[in-house]
């Protein structure tokens, strides 16, 4: 599938949720529609607007803009120290380094627990960064 690499998946290949965007858990019904549906996801804050998962971090994100429009933006994230095309940012945002990488931030104890990625340490991250975003917040990227 071409659009794989995009966070695509076929789901059930027939209906109303034939395939579904992995980066914000939306259903698409065909191929017509995957391709308007990946250009809501070219910047970061549309596609935050979108994103059904928790969102914590923002704050150590920061969006480069070329002046060529034609140019990728890019995104760093100085909290996990990696850069990310804007096809990629919110799959780190809602992942697991950045997520137990900012729980290690602000609950360095409670932190220690994820040195590895287990299925149940996956969930209890989820977990955790739903908490987060309700308490903290999701932060501004600059």
């Amino acid at each position: 599938n071409e659009y794989f690499n995009e966070g695509i998946r076929l789901k059930d290949g027939i209906g109303s949720d034939a395939y579904v965007c992995e980066s914000c858990g939306i259903p698409i019904a065909s191929l017509v529609l995957v391709k308007k549906h990946l250009e809501l996801h070219k910047q970061l804050s549309e596609q935050l607007g979108i994103c059904t998962k928790p969102v914590i971090g923002l704050d150590f994100i920061c969006e480069y803009i070329d002046p060529d429009p034609d140019t990728p933006r890019v995104y760093e994230c100085a909290l996990c120290n990696t850069t990310n095309t804007s096809k990629e940012i919110i799959n780190h945002i809602c992942g697991f380094t950045h997520i137990t990488n900012f729980i290690k931030r602000i609950h360095p104890k409670e932190g220690i627990k994820f040195m590895s990625e287990t299925p149940e340490l996956v969930l209890e991250a989820a977990k955790q960064a739903i908490e987060l975003e309700m308490v903290v917040g999701r932060g501004h990227f600059k």
